[in-house]
């Protein structure tokens, strides 16, 4: 028995269990095993729950109730009741999931063995109890006849006065409902004694919480006739409940008011939050004050200061008042939608929606895709009209979204086409909805997964159609041409995407203040453009990116992960530009900007760093922000065979090379070119700078080895000339032809080593603006060997 409790699979356990349990009834000496039921129903029971957790569930109930036969025998102390009431709440939770009928047959024996010393002792028995009390009110209400229902009735009462007496409103609701019921059968002196009674809970507790309770009373009074001679005093009784009536009429007058700070939130949601938030605040404090907290005003207060402080970016604050919501409308169930204004599900399932709003703000992608799916599975469960039901694209875009920033792009693009199928299928459905600005959003954000997944063809597919969809002058049309632009964009071709910016731009400028997140991104992936294309277009790239952050930070304040990506764009251009004192601090802004940012983003940013810092010669710190960039793909990227693996492991070696560190920068330069040659077959100038590098290092003195520094020197120049004869516009073949101008110059041939600097010279300033220190640093050497004389 002890091993299958220790044990962690369930069939293994079970197989314990068996054998256990076979010893147990089948002794070979039974005067040797004390207490033999209470050992032969624990192991029932540890077999039971195995069964249940393996979805085995007649099993589980055979031996549940194995267990309940042997313990209901011997009922003696507190510990074999507390011991029978668990495993009945046991046999409840497995005929709940089953929908098996067993439970019925010990339910009311398990009511009449509850009393206040086992529910102190078993506190999770609330649950149960009052989910046996609420399908039994059910039940009656349809079942049975006056005199049963009253009887059964008054057992619920007793019950409930056993476990949970200080719910005043339940307890005050039996006492009317029992009276109700005597009334019907004609037994009006015990009616009025269970009136009497609930109108002195109301008196007693519930006073200032709500007046609904005291009409219902005086109403079932009015009922029974309040000339009955049954009734004991009944001058006296009158009095009484005019009195506490008449005293409830400022409690109307309160509704009211509470009421009109309700309705005054309501008209200034949409032009000033602010007072709407002050106006709810004051209703809510009216409700608390004066009546139950738990109506459907108070629930819809909580849901619209909840989505004012979603608008003031206040997250954790909305997520507060959207679960106080959610808590008000399940306990608001039971009231009939006929009746009632508001449609409970309805707001109950867009209270899910935003929280999942929410959860997709705070990076939490799985909570947010859980609430998404939760309001899906509300709405669909329940009969409402179709015309209410146009937020459900936003779950299904929703969803679609969160799977594209967790890069599960099929996953992505299943719900993105829901979300279509849903519209058009609505489309049909609805007297009101047309859908064509949802439909372009989504065919928008579906093309952004095609893009992530290179698929372009089929980006600019869906792209095209939302011309097609939305008229010429569409206020949301920019969006299609700033995606384009993207679609161009990713595949570096850098003029068509400038064009469809351009016209994106053009657009968005008519609608301001409209959409200025994407106006912005627009400005900010055209500064993109611009840091990839020749030297002359730097200063539009600039132009363009600091004119992005201004309306980010002028407007956008809270968009810190655009804000931070501008400022890295913009220390990507200065470093182009040579300007690394101005480049290296606007990467420590975009990295503040980034601080509760866990994304690759972080190693790219300590990538820059580790360059700019390396290009001033600070090769410690140089080494530092490689390293720190290396560990941040390390924990995002699955692995590091691949080109940004590649890339780092190059600059850690070229750092570690100008430390001195030969042998680790000789490991770290060969697992480079290890990886390069794995990833692709292709000609690339990333492997000439690798063969490079492993020559240079080859060529130090304290390791010189010149087969192997000739070997990588002579491939780094046939891949050289290689782009030179196809006329490849290379950016940074200077950079390389310098490395190989450093060999020669380790190994003391100046005339070759002159001749590869003057190479490097000409290609750096075809690449590098005149004024880049790398230019007037080679200058300088080429001078000093010009001076110096040669070996004939």
């Amino acid at each position: 028995s002890c091993c299958g409790c220790l044990e962690d699979n369930h069939r293994r356990a079970r197989d314990f269990f068996l054998k256990a349990l076979f010893i147990y009834e089948n002794p070979i000496d039974i005067s040797n095993i004390d207490n033999q039921d209470y050992y032969v129903s624990q192991v029932s029971e540890y077999l039971a729950e195995r069964y249940y957790y393996d979805l085995d569930d007649d099993q589980a109930i055979s031996y549940i109730r194995k267990s309940i036969q042997i313990r209901e025998k011997s009922l003696s102390t507190i510990d074999d009741k507390v011991n029978y009431v668990k495993s009945l709440m046991k046999l409840w939770k497995f005929c709940e999931k089953s929908n098996e009928n067993i439970w019925l047959l010990y339910q009311d024996e398990f009511i009449r063995l509850i009393d206040i010393e086992i529910f102190q002792l078993i506190p999770e028995l609330k649950d149960l109890i009052d989910e046996i009390i609420f399908s039994k009110r059910n039940y009656l209400h349809y079942e049975f006849n006056e005199n049963d229902s009253t009887d059964n009735l008054l057992e619920l009462l007793e019950t409930t006065l056993k476990t949970d007496e200080n719910n005043h409103e339940k307890i005050l609701q039996f006492h009317i409902d029992i009276g109700i019921e005597y009334t019907k059968i004609n037994k009006i002196k015990w009616a009025s004694q269970h009136f009497l009674k609930a109108l002195q809970i109301y008196k007693t507790f519930l006073l200032n919480n709500n007046s609904k309770y005291l009409s219902l009373i005086y109403q079932s009074f009015n009922d029974i006739g309040l000339n009955k001679e049954h009734i004991c005093n009944k001058t006296n009784l009158i009095k009484q409940i005019n009195y506490i009536y008449d005293s409830t009429i400022d409690l109307t007058e309160k509704e009211k008011q509470a009421q009109n700070y309700f309705d005054l939130g309501e008209k200034f949601m949409s032009n000033d939050i602010d007072k709407s938030l002050e106006y709810f605040l004051k209703c809510l404090e009216i409700e608390k004050n004066y009546f139950q907290q738990n109506n459907l005003i108070s629930a819809i207060c909580h849901q619209n200061i909840a989505s004012i402080f979603l608008n003031k970016f206040m997250y954790d604050i909305a997520l507060e008042h959207y679960y106080k919501s959610l808590d008000i409308y399940e306990q608001n169930f039971h009231i009939q939608q006929d009746n009632n204004e508001y449609n409970i599900k309805l707001l109950y399932g867009k209270c899910h929606c935003n929280i999942a709003r929410i959860y997709h703000k705070q990076n939490l992608y799985d909570k947010s895709t859980e609430y998404f799916l939760r309001t899906i599975k509300i709405m669909e469960e329940n009969n409402i009209p179709s015309d209410n039901l146009c937020f459900l694209s936003e779950c299904y875009e929703g969803i679609g979204l969160n799977f594209y920033r967790k890069s599960q792009y099929d996953l992505s693009i299943e719900y993105y086409e829901k979300c279509l199928n849903f519209l058009l299928t609505h489309i049909k459905s609805s007297k009101l909805c047309d859908h064509k600005k949802e439909i372009a959003s989504c065919l928008t954000d579906l093309s952004c997964v095609y893009i992530d997944k290179k698929e372009y063809k089929r980006a600019l597919e869906n792209l095209e159609k939302i011309s097609m969809i939305l008229p010429d002058d569409d206020i949301d049309l920019g969006d299609s041409f700033l995606f384009i632009g993207l679609s161009y964009m990713e595949q570096k071709q850098y003029t068509y995407a400038i064009n469809h910016f351009q016209n994106a731009i053009q657009h968005f400028q008519k609608h301001l203040p409209h959409n200025q997140l994407n106006y912005a991104l627009c400005l900010s992936h055209l500064g993109t453009c611009y840091s990839n294309m020749h030297k002359e277009y730097y200063q539009n790239g600039i132009d363009s990116i600091l004119k992005a952050i201004s309306i980010y930070e002028t407007n956008l304040p809270d968009n810190k992960s655009n804000i931070a990506q501008c400022y890295w764009t913009y220390a990507f251009i200065l470093s182009k530009k040579g300007k690394y004192d101005e480049a290296i601090p606007n990467v420590y802004k975009s990295l503040e900007f980034r601080l509760n940012e866990d994304s690759i983003n972080i190693g790219l940013s300590y990538n820059l760093l580790g360059l700019c810092y390396y290009k001033k010669f600070e090769f410690q710190e140089a080494l530092s922000s490689f390293i720190t960039s290396m560990q941040n793909y390390e924990k995002h990227l699955s692995d590091l065979y691949n080109e940004i693996g590649a890339s780092i492991f190059l600059d850690i070696a070229t750092c570690l090379l100008r430390l001195n560190n030969y042998e680790y920068s000789l490991a770290y330069a060969t697992k480079s070119l290890d990886i390069r040659d794995e990833i692709s077959t292709s000609i690339d100038l990333q492997k000439a700078e690798c063969h490079s590098l492993l020559a240079l290092i080859y060529s130090q003195e304290q390791i010189q080895q010149d087969d192997k520094c000739n070997t990588h020197c002579v491939k780094a120049l046939q891949l050289l000339q290689y782009f030179i004869m196809n006329g490849d516009d290379i950016e940074n073949i200077g950079d390389i032809f310098a490395i190989i101008a450093e060999i020669f110059l380790n190994i003391n041939d100046l005339r070759q080593s002159q001749k590869y600097y003057e190479i490097a010279l000409k290609y750096m300033k075809i690449d590098k603006i005149h004024s880049h220190p790398d230019i007037q640093r080679i200058q300088n050497i080429i001078d000093e060997l010009t001076k110096t004389p040669k070996t004939p």
